[in-house]
This record gives C-alpha cells, structure tokens and sequence, in this order.
C-alpha cells in the first residue's frame, strides 16, 4: 500500500497521510489552523464556529456558502456591522470580502483544524 505524503509520494486511491505542518503558510500549524487552506495568521472567527473568517463566507451557518449569504454580506457593504463578514480581517466589509465570498459559493465553510490533531501523521478518508 502507498499513501500520499505532504512531500506528494502516491497514494492507493482515496487514502492520504497528512504529516504534521503549516499547509497554507500562514504561521500556524495545521493542528490548531482554522484555516487550513486559506492563509490567516490572525485566526479570526468572528462568529466561533471553529471556522477562521478567512475560509468562512457561510453567515448563516447552515452548512454552505449561497446566495443568500452573498446578499447578508452586500447589506454590511462598507461597514463593520458584521465581523463575520470581513472575511479579510480590514476591518470593515468591502467588495474585496464579496469577491472572496463569490469565490466560496455552493461550499461548506473551512477546511478547519486538521483531524489529526497531535499526531505526527495519520491516515484519513480524502473529501
């Protein structure tokens, strides 16, 4: 059996070894990033649900990014009414927020924390 390391060895279809690491460069380790694929070194999760602003465009938190959360996000346009919907972390909502929420629409929030927490690699199930 062969697996698919950060390194890029292969992999048995659907299998993956995720080793210990900062995926996304961002200065936190994958085991506490709430971001995995999304730089964000400030973590913030304005609405705490363990998904960082940054990779979270889902206002509503029912699962997914639509368009109903792109009209939310358009109604704090050049305001900081909503914190969660400064998805870059400038402090107030512009088109730059919008343009990255268009870019999530149809899917879930995050990847968050890396299952693995606190092992140096194991072996998941690929989404």
């Amino acid at each position: 059996r062969t697996f698919k390391l950060a390194s890029g060895t292969t992999s048995e279809p659907g299998r993956y070894v995720k080793a210990l690491g900062d995926r996304d460069l961002d200065g936190m380790l994958d085991t506490a990033d709430n971001c995995l694929e999304t730089p964000n070194a400030q973590q913030i999760d304005a609405d705490a649900d363990g998904f960082g602003n940054a990779c979270d465009a889902d206002l509503n938190n029912d699962g997914a990014v639509g368009l109903d959360d792109i009209v939310q996000m358009l109604g704090y346009l050049n305001t900081n009414a909503d914190p969660a919907a400064d998805l870059n972390g400038d402090g107030f909502v512009g088109l730059d927020d919008v343009a990255a929420a268009l870019g999530m629409l149809g899917s879930p929030p995050g990847p968050g924390k890396d299952p693995c927490v606190g092992l140096t690699a194991c072996e998941v199930e690929s989404q």
